[in-house]
């Protein structure tokens, strides 16, 4: 717990200033980061999803023979207890379905890598050699950062995601388990978040989630040459 907002501030994990000043001198030329990378706020709405086009038949029956090899091929693994070599599903083979709300990923070489949403949210992650877990495109609701702050013995506490608010209304009913939020615990307000990305960087800027609180995350994937120890490490 923190006794007021300056102690906060004075915490080097999530001091904005300092992050600010590491990414202001880092150009030398005077040009902040923020200026060139990808930015996206937590409320701003969903990209357009395109769905990707099936070819028409006259063109498919030629790949038949390929598919129903590969239908074998998945069915025997999945007989076994093993994992197929492709992720495909359904009679026509598609690939999982990504989403319009991904993020810089946090990884490291040979270390996995665990996607995180431009919301803040935990949305698909490498862990296991040849395994990309999706869950079905939806964050992880247990998976988030959070903040607790105490003065003059009042609590305050909020999420640090607004990732309830993704896919739009179809998913909150499955996000919002029992447990995750309490009387103490509240849904931070989605316009105060902002994610910044320019990899291998991406931080994540909460304005206020709680009165009188800013807050900077950041996250880097280090590639370091001859350096594969350390690389390995997000």
């Amino acid at each position: 717990d923190d006794d007021s907002s300056s102690n906060i501030s004075r915490s080097g994990d999530v001091k904005k200033e300092d992050h600010d000043n590491e990414i202001s001198s880092s150009s030398k030329s005077g040009v902040c980061p923020k200026d060139c990378c990808w930015s996206r706020k937590f409320d701003a709405p969903d990209p357009v999803d395109f769905c990707v086009s099936r070819p028409p038949l006259i063109e498919a029956l030629p790949v038949i023979p390929l598919a129903m090899r590969l239908g074998r091929y998945l069915m025997q693994e999945r007989r076994e207890k093993r994992e197929p070599m492709f992720q495909m599903y359904g009679i026509d083979f598609h690939p999982p379905k990504w989403g319009p709300n991904q993020g810089v990923p946090l990884g490291g070489i040979g270390g996995g890598c665990i996607g995180r949403g431009f919301r803040g949210g935990f949305r698909r992650w490498s862990i296991h050699p040849g395994k990309v877990e999706h869950n079905d495109g939806n964050p992880v609701p247990a998976d988030q950062f959070s903040l607790r702050v105490k003065r003059n013995n009042q609590r305050q506490a909020c999420v640090l995601t607004s990732c309830n608010d993704d896919n739009n209304n179809s998913n909150k009913t499955k996000q919002q388990e029992p447990g995750l939020f309490n009387n103490i615990w509240t849904k931070m307000n989605a316009s105060c978040g902002t994610c910044y990305a320019l990899f291998p960087r991406a931080w994540y800027e909460y304005n206020e989630p709680v009165p009188g609180i800013k807050i900077c995350a950041r996250q880097v994937s280090p590639v370091i040459p001859h350096n594969y120890k350390e690389s390995s490490f997000p």
